[in-house]
């Protein structure tokens, strides 16, 4: 039997032809940018790009999970909404910026545990078990600030708590790369919690017979 090419296996992965077809596409995207406006080359556009699509990115892997099973999870979008929420008007009174993270964290988890719950332990269809959860996390969004935008953090926990968080968590930097893409185990606690998960994921994969309520409950 004649050996495949490494090249002919990698495309012969499901999805893997969609993906990369995907991936040209950016890259021909933004070589067009480029082209119109040399500044799109610049190591401070590639940064603003890195840091700006961070949060997506840690979104899009955990997500990963469900839809390697071909299921969904609608509930995401109002979850992300609900944290930031939280924190933000957590912070606004005067909770410390690491606690409220903490805070946060537990409710979004909550959220993940009821979706496993509803989908890998009551059997409901994902789409409906967390269309479900999607209102209710939408809906606590609405009532932590009264259904109206949260004041400058700074106003709760102090101006100068206010420019550290900011500063570490959005605007500065380790070695050159803004904290909220690079993996300093200092500032960088987005990078932190993005960088494991391909791993996680490859060790599942490889090791493991993933069921829908395993990925689910991840």
């Amino acid at each position: 039997m004649k050996k495949q090419s490494p090249l002919k296996r990698i495309f012969a992965i499901r999805g893997m032809g969609g993906a990369l077809t995907a991936f040209a596409g950016l890259i021909i995207i933004y070589i067009a940018f480029g082209i119109i406006n040399p500044a799109v080359f610049s190591g401070q556009n590639v940064m603003n790009l890195l840091r700006s699509m961070s949060k997506y990115l840690i979104i899009g892997i955990g997500q990963s999970y469900v839809l390697i099973t071909g299921n969904i999870d609608l509930s995401i979008g109002s979850v992300v909404g609900m944290s930031a929420m939280i924190a933000a008007t957590l912070m606004t009174m005067g909770v410390n910026p690491v606690v409220a993270i903490l805070i946060t964290f537990v409710c979004c988890m909550i959220i993940g545990v009821l979706n496993g719950i509803l989908v890998g332990k009551w059997k409901l269809p994902p789409f409906i078990a967390t269309l479900g959860t999607m209102f209710v996390a939408r809906g606590v969004a609405y009532m932590v600030n009264g259904n109206r935008n949260t004041d400058a953090i700074a106003s709760g926990v102090g101006k100068d708590a206010g420019e550290t968080f900011q500063n570490v968590f959005y605007y500065g930097k380790t070695l050159g790369v803004y904290n909220t893409f690079c993996a300093s185990p200092v500032a960088a606690v987005p990078a932190l919690l993005l960088l494991p998960h391909p791993v996680s994921i490859a060790v599942v994969m490889h090791n493991a017979q993933a069921t829908d309520n395993t990925f689910f409950i991840l």
